[in-house]
């Protein structure tokens, strides 16, 4: 076997590791997808510093676990690594281990899969890539690795060697610069504002409506979730709406702006030759009648009819297109009011969401909005003061919560932190390509139909306040006022960068003339609009570059590991791969 098909690839978040065996000739998409959580029974946290990375739960086995723990000896859940920084080191060997020798077909005595790992660029220090070459050579007796951020492996996957990456993360989101294949250790920026902020701002949203509110009052609760928090009715009320946010974003209802709200925010719908079929492709007669295809409907009657004359039976009594669509819209009535619903269609103001056996009418208004923590962190102030939404979301084994220790107000937007990360670029000329070379990956982004336009035209404040200042702008309200800002005469935003010649009629060095965001190229074709999974991709083609390297002057090879310890991985400079 070549030592392409024996390739470790492992794509490490705070949230989620996805992780594959081999790199193909075309390449594919992550085999594994594991929540990067772990948990300990009480009785192996007794043995103290004796627990191994085999004792840890995870996965499914984690998952297990909670459903069927007991009083006597109850499990606890931690995320070994929070925010980009990695706090329970035996928590990650954990994880590790577990996609090595669990998920994939990789033996730890035999061990001749090379690895290449991905982790944010927060996390990668001199101290920890030390302690991991530790662990994967010693703990896992991996013969070759490589250590790489994954900004600078998803610049690789949109084949750029600069770029601004941002990772909209599942708990805060972080920007880094890449210029000249090397990640910019100062550009690195963080916004507090990730997919869970979004989501329990979505469900402050549905709470404040009444309909919502009642219709989730009969919904049942997983024992799982009733037994994680108390059981306060303000709780339940809250871990409901938090439930049932999380399932709109799942499901895709949720969307960048009321214009694709109106386009197609109600999820897929089928039409056409599909809506006649259901998930097990068969006829649907309430379909076909109810899209003015009768004559279909009556032809099914009939092949139907010869089926069971060919097996012995007796045929069923023909029935007319209005016998038939009273039949199956009174039952789908039935159904519907079953389930708590009133049976009516979607409208412009609402939709209809199954949740928990039951069908929920949410308002559109919430999900066209749901992503304003994003621009404008200062609306989790209200929900913060008045709900326990943002205390629910804090991770299971953190030392305090987040919501509490954070000032929305005055917490910098993710379009704010992306202008601070590309300002700190010591050579303004270059500046312009870092704004034009956009990166947008994370989780949200394959969940959230316009989030990266959406993100590119709030950004686009920035770039029309600096040219109308650098093209001498003198209309009222300034740089954002009529001659190149907002329609609403807004100041623009804090820190916009004003150029010191506005009478020139020339932008000046480094002011950005466009923001545009990449993409994964369509060659791609398992990778097709998925920038979500960019770090992964990137993480492939660079481990392709880097392994097919003989003399390893791009990662540490198991003799180089025995020559210089684990603090020589450091020597091996980012520029030499």
């Amino acid at each position: 076997m070549s030592r392409e098909a024996r390739t470790v690839i492992i794509s490490h978040g705070s949230h989620t590791i996805r992780a594959g065996l081999g790199i193909h000739e075309v390449l594919r998409q992550p085999t594994v997808n594991l929540t990067a959580r772990v948990g300990l029974r009480r009785s192996q946290l007794e043995g103290g510093e004796n627990v191994k990375p085999a004792d840890y739960l995870v996965g499914a086995i984690l998952d297990e676990a909670l459903r069927t723990q007991t009083a006597e000896d109850p499990v606890t859940v931690s995320w070994p690594m929070i925010g980009g920084e990695i706090r329970d080191w035996g928590g990650m060997a954990a994880l590790w281990y577990h996609v090595l020798f669990f998920l994939l077909p990789v033996i730890r005595s035999s061990n001749s899969s090379v690895t290449l790992l991905s982790l944010p660029p927060t996390t990668i220090t001199r101290s920890s890539s030390a302690r991991i070459h530790k662990i994967f050579f010693d703990e896992f007796n991996t013969p070759a690795f490589c250590l790489v951020d994954s900004a600078l492996a998803s610049s690789f996957a949109v084949g750029q060697m600069m770029g601004t990456v941002v990772d909209v993360g599942a708990r805060g989101s972080t920007v880094a610069c890449v210029m000249d294949a090397l990640m910019v250790p100062q550009s690195i920026k963080r916004c507090e504002v990730g997919l869970g902020e979004c989501t329990a701002y979505l469900a402050g949203q549905l709470g404040r409506d009444a309909k919502v509110v009642e219709a989730l009052s009969g919904v049942q609760e997983d024992e799982e979730a009733m037994a994680s928090t108390s059981s306060a009715p303000s709780s339940r009320q809250s871990r409901l709406l938090l439930a049932l946010a999380r399932e709109l974003f799942a499901q895709g209802h949720v969307v960048a702006d009321e214009a694709s709200a109106a386009a197609g925010g109600s999820g897929a719908g089928a039409s056409g030759d599909q809506a006649a079929e259901d998930d097990d492709g068969n006829f649907d007669v309430l379909g076909a009648l109810t899209s003015g295809r009768e004559k279909e409907a009556i032809a099914e009657q009939e092949r139907r009819n010869k089926e069971l004359v060919a097996q012995g039976k007796e045929p069923e009594p023909m029935q007319t297109a209005g016998d038939m669509a009273g039949q199956t819209i009174s039952s789908a009535a039935a159904l519907t009011a079953e389930n708590g619903d009133d049976g009516g269609e979607d409208d412009d103001a609402t939709i209809r969401v199954p949740f928990k056996g039951r069908n929920i009418r949410v308002p559109r208004s919430a999900l066209s909005t749901a992503l304003t923590p994003l621009v404008d962190p200062s609306v989790l102030s209200k929900v913060a003061a008045s709900t326990d939404l943002l205390d629910l979301l804090t991770p299971l084994g953190s030392s305090s919560s987040s919501s509490q220790r954070t000032d929305w107000s005055s917490t910098p937007s993710l379009p704010a932190a992306i202008h601070a990360s590309i300002s700190t670029t010591l050579d303004v000329e270059r500046r312009n390509g870092l704004w034009e070379h956009l990166i947008v990956t994370g989780a949200p982004v394959g969940l959230v139909k316009g989030l990266t336009p959406s993100l590119v035209a709030a950004l686009q404040r920035y770039v029309a306040a600096a040219s109308a200042a650098a093209n001498g702008a003198q209309g009222a309200g300034g740089p954002a006022g009529p001659a190149g800002g907002d329609d609403d005469g807004d100041d623009g935003p804090t820190g916009t960068y004003t150029p010191n010649t506005a009478q020139s009629g020339k932008l000046a060095p480094g002011q950005p003339s466009n923001v545009r965001a990449l993409r994964t190229p369509d060659y791609f074709s398992d990778f097709k609009e998925r920038v979500d999974l960019a770090p992964f991709l990137g993480a492939t083609i660079y481990a392709k570059l880097v392994f097919a390297d003989n003399q390893a002057r791009g990662y540490v090879s198991k003799a180089g590991y025995a020559e210089r310890g684990p603090a020589g991985a450091w020597s091996v400079m980012a520029s030499d791969k």
